[in-house]
Formats: C-alpha cells, structure tokens, sequence
C-alpha cells in the first residue's frame, strides 16, 4: 500500500510504477465489467480498483466505509479526495458536503 492521499496527479501520472499498477488494475477490472455489466458490478469492481491501487486518503476510506455500513455502494473519484455513492446519501453529512444528481438512462 502507497502512501494513501499522499500523492498530487502529476506525480501519479509521472510515476512508471504506478501507472503500470492503475493500468494493470484497471484492464482486470474492465475485463470483469463486460462479463457483467451491471451497476452493482461496476461499484464493487470501483471500490477494489481504488483499494488494489492505494492512493485513497484515509479521508476517503472512512466516508467509503460509512456509506457501506449505510448499506449504500461507493467509491473514489480518480484522481482526487472525493467519492461518489449510490444510496445512504446520510452517511457522508459528516465527512462535508454532499451534492445528489441522478444518472441518464439515455447516456
């Protein structure tokens, strides 16, 4: 595990060794999407791509978490200190503001 919430983006994205593990983690986790591509899928592969790649603030972790033990779904935005949920919109008050939009079905 990295240094979590340690890193700015153009260090990330200048490191080989990172970037060779983000695109690693990510062409696994996009092969497992397209054999189910759901949204529950694309959730759960998010949050063990943000958990295979370590660079998650403890911050995020813990409103991470909070919006599980809500029986909500999250994840980190990449590459930043923030997270998107679906559901338990109640769990991340604590952790400052929380802005809901809703998602297009006709993309």
């Amino acid at each position: 595990m990295r240094g979590a919430g340690s890193y700015l983006t153009r260090e990330v994205l200048s490191d080989p060794g990172i970037m060779r593990d983000i695109n690693n983690s990510g062409k696994s986790a996009i092969k497992e999407l397209l054999v189910r591509p759901t949204l529950s899928e694309f959730m759960r592969l998010s949050r063990q791509f943000t958990s295979q790649i370590g660079l998650a603030s403890s911050w995020a972790t813990d409103a991470i978490e909070a919006v599980q033990a809500a029986g909500g779904m999250a994840s980190m935005i990449m590459l930043g200190d923030a997270i998107f949920s679906i559901g338990a919109p109640e769990a991340l008050a604590e952790f400052g503001p929380v802005i809901s939009t809703t998602i297009s079905q006709r993309g």
